[in-house]
């Protein structure tokens, strides 16, 4: 028995957005001025953020509608007009459910967020239509469009414009630690980076070490409005370098909790391709500090480096910094284990790095203090200090944090059930020949023990 192929329904005289625009914006939806902008998928909870935010003003109401649709590509116009194809043959798009996205916050809870969904939008007379286009459970799709339709254009560019402002100012990510990575498809990833508050008792360096490192970042900070009165450029680049160990990461960290309401973007190796975009990220976001650990990887002196692939990374990067303006209130801290290789037009330009401080290996008053600093928490019993400080000469301060750390083990080892076991110059004596001698040259150097590749 033989079954008739199913007719496909007769489309409706009138398409159904057609009739909700109408009835909302008050004209004929074919006519409407429609303006529209793309963002990355990561702002989607900062447009969510700036239409709460454009709704607070006493007069302006919202009501949404869902768009059901299998195109990958929806837009206002053919919402509002669709063409000739769909009104013979039915509409692509249907009134459904808004969908949502669940944005992660840095405070480890979620924003939900329109991803696709039709906002009609009312302030006192004026009448506006948002339509926000994600992708939606496509994979390949990574952007958010948002296009804005009103009776005209001038309304309609303004709501738009009204819209981006609010991203910037209300962004979930300003303020914020951001670790900014890589995916597989080499598209930018941005997350949120829990960084340890640092206090300045707890950067242990040399004296005057420190001091230079707050004149040229946090005293930057403090004085930004007199400086500008002043005419002077914010946007500074400050490089921090040293043997491997000795704290340039953790001066970083040190001033990521005294300049709190900074943007801080850490960059991943896998990012050192998307500096460009490192940079809009941090003018946008502004005042802001970018840190790049490990420069050397990607700013190598192109008279002597063999690495074809860097040199074209690293003029990225003094393009990045040079393209900032100079009221760009934008940090840059780099850090290098290796100075004498880098790029010398790094330093060619105020702007780029003005500043280079050198974190050197711990004296022995460092050292003396480090000891007390890392020994914090055990019962820590030396009775011969003096030699521990004399034999971790040339030694970093993560050798001397772990050095503590290991002499703990070996301690708890020895009194098996002890809740606290002290710590004596033996258990020391025994880690540190762990580290010197048995762990052989590699343990030294990822130690930072001077002279260990020797």
């Amino acid at each position: 028995m033989s079954t008739a192929p199913r007719k496909r329904p007769k489309a409706a005289s009138v398409p159904p957005f057609a009739k909700i625009l109408r009835r909302h914006l008050g004209c004929d939806p074919a006519s409407i001025a429609i303006v529209g902008d793309s963002f990355p998928l990561r702002a989607i909870g900062d447009l969510q953020l700036a239409v709460d935010d454009w709704l607070r003003v006493p007069g302006r109401r919202r009501e949404m509608v869902g768009v059901v649709t299998d195109r990958h590509v929806v837009r206002l116009g053919a919402l509002a007009s669709p063409p000739p194809s769909e009104r013979k043959h039915g509409w692509a798009a249907d009134v459904g459910p808004v969908e949502y996205s669940a944005v992660p916050l840095a405070d480890g809870g979620s924003l939900a967020s329109v991803e696709r969904g039709l906002l009609l939008l009312s302030d006192d007379d004026a009448r506006l239509a948002v339509l926000v286009a994600g992708p939606c459970g496509e994979p390949y799709i990574r952007q958010v469009r948002v296009e804005v339709g009103a009776a005209t254009q001038p309304e309609s560019e303004r709501l738009l414009q009204q819209l981006r402002d609010g991203m910037r100012r209300r962004s979930i990510f300003r303020g914020r630690s951001l670790s900014i990575g890589a995916d597989r498809q080499g598209e930018m990833e941005v997350r949120f980076q829990a960084l340890p508050k640092v206090a300045r008792e707890d950067v242990i360096l040399p004296p005057g070490v420190l001091e230079r490192i707050e004149r040229n970042t946090v005293r930057f900070t403090q004085h930004a409005e007199a400086l500008h009165a002043m005419g002077r450029h914010l946007k500074r680049g400050l490089l921090l370098y040293g043997p491997p160990g000795t704290g340039k990461t953790f001066s970083a960290m040190f001033l990521a909790s005294q300049m709190p309401d900074r943007t801080v973007l850490m960059v991943t190796g896998r990012a050192v391709g998307l500096i460009e975009q490192v940079a809009v990220i941090a003018r946008q976001l502004a005042p802001a500090t970018v840190v790049f650990e490990d420069v050397d990887l990607i700013a190598e002196d192109r008279r002597t480096t063999q690495n074809a692939c860097a040199t074209p990374v690293m003029f990225e990067l003094l393009n990045a910094m040079d393209g900032l303006a100079e009221d760009a209130d934008v940090l840059f801290v780099l850090t290098t284990n290796r100075p004498e290789v880098l790029e010398p037009a790094l330093a060619a330009r105020p702007g780029r790095v003005d500043q280079a401080i050198e974190i050197p290996l711990p004296d022995e008053d460092c050292r003396d203090r480090l000891i007390g600093r890392y020994g914090e928490g055990m019962r820590l019993a030396l009775t011969d200090r003096a030699a521990v400080i004399a034999r971790t000469q040339g030694t970093s301060a993560a050798f001397i944090k772990e050095l503590l750390r290991r002499a703990a083990l070996i301690a708890a080892d020895a009194s098996p059930g002890a809740t606290s076991p002290e710590v004596d110059d033996s258990h020391v004596r025994d880690a540190m020949q762990e580290m010197l001698v048995d762990g052989g040259s590699m343990t030294r150097t990822l130690l930072g023990v001077a002279g260990a590749g020797a």
